[in-house]
């Protein structure tokens, strides 16, 4: 009858369409292969996000990290357990025709000192360097190829090296003793007495740079990260250009790119 009729319609038009358009996208992505390309392309950013957010998870809060850090944390104080070298001032004691002394300085150590914060490079630079590049690559990594167990290594490893880079390069330091270039500055050289006014352990840590140090490492271990992830060495990417006369070695460029940091 009209009336059932016109009730059924209206039931249909009340309905909650969504069931039938997540059938209909289920059809959609079985009938069609372009949409079932784009269904499993979407599965596999949701299966990578999850991956990666559990081997973040598992990098974070694990008893590995508390004994890297433990590690880390006593080649770090390895550097407090030696001496540091004191070299004399140096210098070159002039006398004159009038019976005074005039001493010459040495002008690679005479400039004048530059804080931290104003000189090219600064904390916060190098910070940037070797802190948030190498992290940011491996949480990029993570998120694009997630392989169990590889931001584990990649963060104890990175942590590690940071560490034993510290404690090697300051250890060097306090050896060698090697003065700054602003060195009479920071000591308060006094030239008529010919001494430093305050010893500056600061002032005599020019070699090695630690600016150098650290930043060589942090982008080695960026660069050796983005070939190991990338699998350059085990595979041959060639791209033939024209007639096939001329071929490019795709793994080469692509090993150059990893070497950029």
């Amino acid at each position: 009858t009209r009336s059932s009729l016109a009730m059924e319609l209206s039931t249909a038009g009340d309905a909650d369409p969504r069931p039938r358009d997540a059938n209909r996208s289920a059809i959609d992505c079985e009938a069609y292969p372009r949409r079932a390309q784009q269904c499993e392309s979407q599965r596999e950013k949701r299966s990578n996000l999850l991956v990666a957010l559990s081997e973040w998870a598992l990098a974070l809060y694990s008893v590995e990290l508390l004994s890297t850090l433990a590690l880390c944390t006593a080649a770090a104080l390895i550097p407090l357990a030696l001496q540091q070298k004191e070299r004399p001032p140096p210098q070159q004691s002039i006398d004159a025709a009038t019976g005074d002394t005039q001493r010459v300085l040495e002008l690679l150590l005479n400039n004048p000192y530059v804080p931290s914060a104003e000189q090219i490079v600064p904390a916060w630079v190098l910070f940037l360097i070797c802190a948030f590049i190498p992290l940011l690559s491996t949480l990029l990594l993570s998120l694009a190829a997630p392989v169990p167990g590889a931001v584990r290594a990649w963060l104890y490893e990175f942590l590690l090296l940071m560490a034993v880079t510290y404690s090697v390069i300051e250890s060097i330091k306090k050896y060698c003793g090697y003065w700054r270039p602003y060195y009479y500055e920071q000591c308060g050289f006094n030239v008529t007495t010919g001494s430093c006014a305050d010893f500056s352990a600061q002032a005599m840590k020019s070699f090695p740079s630690g600016h150098a140090g650290q930043s060589m490492s942090a982008m080695l271990f960026t660069s050796l990260q983005l070939i190991g992830a990338t699998r350059v060495a085990s595979r041959d990417y060639c791209l033939s250009l024209g007639c096939g006369q001329l071929t490019v070695g795709l793994s080469s460029l692509l090993f150059i790119a990893c070497l950029a940091p």
